[in-house]
């Protein structure tokens, strides 16, 4: 992919948890969220404060694509059980707020 793609200026953002890099024109923010349960705060503060900041400090005509693995859903119909365990009212406030 290194040749093929035009990536650069990539950043260690959250250490272990998200890289922001370009693909041409494109800005991505790479994310592996925390993970399990017990780590449901974690995920909260990740997503509320870390990322957050992140994307509001992005140029509104050009949000960073947000990918990876999130460890959150979003809605009771992405999961079988535990919803509130598997939940991230701060992943939810983001995508609301930028419209993602």
């Amino acid at each position: 992919w290194q040749s093929h793609l035009p990536v650069s200026d990539v950043y260690s953002v959250v250490e272990c948890r998200a890289q922001l890099l370009k693909v041409g024109q494109y800005s991505f923010l790479n994310i592996y969220a925390p993970s399990g349960s017990q780590n449901r705060q974690a995920r909260q503060e990740f997503f509320g404060e870390d990322i957050f900041r992140i994307v509001k400090s992005s140029s509104t005509k050009s949000l960073p694509v947000l990918a990876g693995d999130f460890n959150s859903i979003l809605s009771p119909k992405d999961t079988e059980r535990n919803f509130n365990a598997k939940t991230c009212p701060a992943l939810k406030d983001l995508v609301e707020n930028y419209n993602y």
